[in-house]
């Protein structure tokens, strides 16, 4: 972690951009502060974050998008409004409306800020359709079936449940939760 912080400290210093932009660097900087273990800064990654922003200079427009993403996650992690997440989140999908990270994350922020399960069942499966075929969908029906948990609707949380149970039939915290609600 400590030689990535110190390449993208110094190819800031370089300042010559040409296919890479001081806007991605600083997004790079950034996501290795959010998750570098033993040397995760999550107010330095916020800094470089804001400073990509700030420099209005991406490669693509994925890139912008994911900063905000990103913003919105450590918003979350670090407890701030919902809100305020929920404002990262939706500028993510204006710039990148499958982001399906920003949909789903949007769909807990909205239901944590209102309890309306519809706006946020709504997110949750667009983050279910725009997720990508390779990877696992157990999570995101985990957590739609949380969101209808939460608000008391026992069947449809059991059923999204169950859809994850058809992706993943050993889900442990899937399973975990259908037995909380007393089903086998």
């Amino acid at each position: 972690w400590q030689a990535a912080i110190e390449a993208y400290s110094a190819a800031l210093e370089a300042s010559v951009w040409q296919s890479i932009r001081v806007g991605d660097v600083y997004y790079r900087l950034g996501q290795v502060y959010q998750s570098a273990g033993e040397h995760q800064d999550i107010e330095k990654a916020l800094a470089m974050y804001a400073a990509a922003l700030d420099s209005d200079a991406f490669s693509l427009e994925a890139v912008r998008a994911d900063v905000y993403y990103k913003r919105g996650e450590l918003f979350t992690w670090l407890g701030r409004s919902p809100e305020e997440c929920i404002a990262q989140f939706r500028q993510a999908l204006l710039l990148d409306p499958g982001h399906f990270w920003a949909h789903l994350r949007l769909g807990q922020a909205l239901y944590q800020a209102s309890g309306e399960v519809e706006p946020a069942a709504f997110e949750v499966r667009q983050a279910i359709d725009d997720w990508p075929a390779a990877q696992n969908r157990v999570l995101p029906y985990q957590i739609l079936g949380d969101i209808y948990r939460d608000a008391g609707m026992m069947a449809e949380a059991v059923a999204a449940y169950e859809d994850a149970l058809q992706i993943d039939p050993q889900a442990e915290a899937v399973l975990q939760r259908l037995e909380e609600l007393g089903e086998k």
